[in-house]
């Protein structure tokens, strides 16, 4: 089911970061994410 919050997201791995675009049409940078919770993160319904 997708996400009724979420719009977009995009995982950087060499700098670890997560690019979040919420429907609200804000976008947040969140560093320090580890390899293995952007998979989970993106693997989550």
């Amino acid at each position: 089911m997708p996400s009724t919050a979420i719009r977009h997201f995009v995982y950087d791995p060499e700098v670890q970061a997560l690019d979040v675009t919420f429907v609200t049409g804000r976008r947040y940078r969140y560093f320090g994410v580890p390899d293995h919770l952007a998979h989970e993160f993106d693997a989550a319904s």
